[in-house]
């Protein structure tokens, strides 16, 4: 059996940057804007796992494990600047095309607020060949639905949207491992449904991995190569120009581990 107690921290900003152009041939009036916004959160959270492994035959594993909802405390700063270009205006005494900049000096500190991410449950099955390897098997439920704001009250309408947008999303891995003498090969395939009902927003996450290990004795020399895949669609505003951009992310990495036992 097992317990992790985990402290969590955040500091995430925001940027977003709207520019609109007008190519009129008039002398007068605006001829370009553009609208900043700079959104900082931050705060802490908390959040425990617990788990436990059952040794149900010598080579037959079987496990159960709880990873509980995160609890944020988060604060929001926001900062403003609009600044646009045009013929004619900001100084009748100096005609011409000139910039303004209208930079609201001051940050919009708004009342801290809590977050609670969903939890999770996963069950293991895991089948050990004597000394050659292994093959594991993982499946996951989380339900995202259960992502909750507080104080109710004010994030009523953003709480509703998540209920009604999100869903319980399964995550299947696979893993094995063979040993041959002091080298190890090992492989591993991971797939992740979508947290949204649409299955569009978020789509589901395809993954695969590969490795290779030498054990030297006390110390041990891993590489690991992995790739994951998903399709989303990002919606750029909610009013007006509402159209969704469909973009799929590629992720790869490569790592090196040396491990030394003392």
């Amino acid at each position: 059996m097992g317990l992790n107690l985990n402290s969590h921290f955040t500091d995430y900003t925001h940027s977003t940057s709207f520019y609109e152009s007008n190519n009129n041939s008039s002398d007068s009036g605006v001829r370009s804007l553009r609208f900043d916004n700079d959104l900082h959160t931050y705060g802490d959270g908390f959040s425990f796992q617990l788990g436990a492994i059952a040794k149900v035959t010598k080579e037959f594993r079987l496990g159960l494990a709880y990873d509980s909802p995160t609890w944020y405390r988060l604060n929001d700063e926001l900062r403003q600047t609009l600044s646009s270009r045009g013929f004619n205006y900001g100084n009748p005494a100096n005609p011409g095309l000139t910039t303004t900049t209208v930079d609201s000096d001051f940050v919009i500190v708004y009342e801290p607020y809590n977050l609670r991410t969903p939890g999770k449950w996963t069950g293991s099955l895991a089948y050990i060949f004597g000394k050659s390897g292994l093959i594991s098997v993982d499946y996951a439920l989380k339900d995202y639905s259960n992502t909750k704001f507080t104080p109710k009250n004010e994030f009523k309408n953003t709480n509703s949207d998540l209920s009604n947008l999100l869903t319980t999303a399964g995550e299947l891995r696979i893993g094995a491992e063979y040993r041959i003498k002091q080298w190890s090969l090992r492989g591993g395939f991971r797939n992740e449904q979508s947290p949204y009902k649409n299955g569009k927003t978020i789509g589901d996450l395809t993954g695969m991995s590969t490795g290779i290990g030498y054990n030297f004795g006390n110390t041990k020399l891993d590489l690991a190569y992995s790739a994951s895949s998903r399709e989303s669609q990002n919606q750029f505003f909610s009013q007006g120009f509402t159209d969704s951009a469909s973009v799929k992310t590629k992720n790869t990495s490569v790592s090196l581990t040396l491990l030394f036992e003392l």
